[in-house]
């Protein structure tokens, strides 16, 4: 994997949010936990280093942490815009670089007055902002490095203008670009177009797609390989249901799939300083102080023979969490409890908290986001609900599994990779990791449940097992890290246009 040179294979990670940076979602995660994760997998082969926006966020969490940004000295050459800056933290692990650009990345919020807007349409200028961060990585790669960047491993929409910046200057360093959310595309007109730093024959040309530029178009024709969060998920956007307009692209290039881990570190109940009593699968009388804890917070009543099932999601329509209108009237038939965390669409919100208002102090709802909140909604129901439209990866169903929490999910994409139901007989038998939806309806969703309440209540040891039972798969960064270490030396070792499924 080495380069010509001799050394490690030097990869720049370039994405727009990363734990414990920055994050509105599941994509911070994972490129917050990858570098690590592959330097220690690929045990010296590899030199590892992100870049950032340099947001309020970013300074605000290195204050958190007791770190001071330093400046690195590197100034990139942007087309457009002047005064660029790179810095960084001295902390153990793969370098995280920072690029200041005022009036582009300090804002209240990383993509728009809505902190959830994690599409284009937040900001007017996302399209822009998040190109020249990839101008940037290209012009300021190997110095901030080191040497010569080997890789560059892109993540999603906001960092696609790499393999056509790269292309423009004639070189020929190869690409990887994962697709974390096909359904965000950084879309733009001509006149957002004037503002990149593409050349006119880019935006004129791989960076269009159905008569309306995309970032992500040109990404994925550019990119050396594409891969994406889960095998299954690989599958589907190759066919027109998932792929849509992207899907003979998809198909002609082919998409590798690598789920993604969990930061077990993160998620590991005993050690968590977000709950309020440790827990582990030896002895899970600590879940109760969680389960406690979580439902006071939302002034919800404690029924000890009732299950509690938690949602921790974005409110918008992928997540399918219109469907708990369906499961709301119905939570005293059921007999459930339901704790609803998560921000995003205005009207969806409305709608369940007047859904909430009517359940009788059986859900609670709470719009916005609360990192430790989050940990013991999770660790603290029975039930975590994924009732996913489609769903590329997930994480929250792996944290669920973590802590003894069963996954209820509509087997889609990486939901169908990371949870097993192989029916009542089944988790009878010792297998599986999860419960399925049968369909992403209201009617499957309460039937779903019911069948959970039922099981729970009718055969309490086969519940208990399955708890202990996901507690101790084999959720981290290990094996996925693997698979990228491989794809990594195979575009390294044979660099060009390679489809690598």
């Amino acid at each position: 994997m080495s380069p010509a040179g001799g050394g490690p294979l030097r990869v720049l990670h370039v994405g727009s949010e990363a734990l414990p940076w920055c994050k509105t979602g599941g994509l911070a995660d994972v490129v917050g936990a990858l570098p690590a994760a592959l330097q220690v997998a690929g045990a010296g082969a590899v030199q590892l280093a992100t870049l950032l926006p340099l947001y309020p966020q970013v300074r605000a969490a290195a204050r958190a942490l007791g770190l001071r940004l330093v400046d690195t000295g590197a100034r990139p050459r942007l087309r457009n815009r002047r005064g660029a800056k790179v810095w960084t933290v001295r902390r153990p692990g793969p370098a995280v670089f920072f690029l200041e650009l005022r009036g582009v990345f300090d804002r209240p919020t990383l993509y728009g007055p809505d902190q959830s807007a994690y599409a284009a349409q937040g900001y007017e200028d996302n399209v822009e902002r998040f190109a020249l961060l990839c101008e940037a990585a290209v012009e300021a790669g190997d110095q901030l490095m080191g040497g010569p960047v080997g890789l560059f491993h892109a993540h999603d929409w906001q960092a696609a203008a790499i393999p056509g910046l790269l292309a423009d200057r004639g070189r020929a360093t190869p690409s990887l670009l994962t697709v974390h959310n096909l359904a965000y595309t950084g879309p733009f007109g001509p006149t957002e177009a004037l503002g990149l730093p593409l050349s006119a024959a880019m935006v004129r040309g791989p960076y269009q797609h159905g008569g309306r530029g995309s970032l992500l178009a040109g990404g994925l024709a550019l990119a050396t390989a594409i891969s994406t969060v889960s095998p299954s998920y690989a599958a589907q956007i190759q066919g027109p249901a998932e792929g849509g307009p992207f899907a003979p692209l998809l198909a002609a290039r082919g998409v590798v799939g690598v789920a993604n881990g969990l930061d077990r570190a993160a998620w590991d109940p005993a050690r968590d300083p977000h709950l309020p009593q440790p827990f582990s699968a030896a002895d899970l009388s600590g879940k109760g102080a969680a389960r406690r804890a979580a439902l006071a917070h939302f002034g919800v009543l404690d029924a000890p023979d009732e299950l509690v099932l938690g949602v921790v999601a974005r409110l918008v329509p992928q997540k399918g969490l219109d469907l708990l209108l369906d499961l709301l009237p119905v939570l005293h038939q059921v007999g459930a409890r339901l704790l609803i965390l998560g921000e995003g669409d205005a009207g969806l919100a409305a709608a369940l908290r007047a859904g909430v208002e009517g359940s009788r102090r059986r859900a609670g709802l709470i719009v916005g986001f609360d990192e430790g909140l989050a940990h013991r909604i999770i660790a603290g129901a029975d039930v975590l609900l994924v009732p996913s439209r489609f769903e590329p990866c997930g994480l929250t169903q792996l944290a669920a599994q973590a802590t003894g929490t069963v996954p209820l999910v509509h087997p889609t994409g990486g939901l169908r990779d990371t949870v097993d139901d192989p029916g009542d007989e089944g988790l009878r038998a010792g297998r599986g990791s999860g419960l399925w939806m049968g369909a992403p309806t209201g009617a499957a969703l309460v039937a779903a449940v019911q069948r959970a309440v039922t099981l729970q209540r009718a055969e309490p040891a086969v519940w208990d097992a399955l708890r202990r039972r996901i507690m101790g798969l084999p959720l981290g960064w290990e094996a996925p890290a693997q698979a990228y270490l491989a794809l990594y030396g195979a575009l390294t070792v044979a660099p060009g246009p390679s489809a690598l499924a």
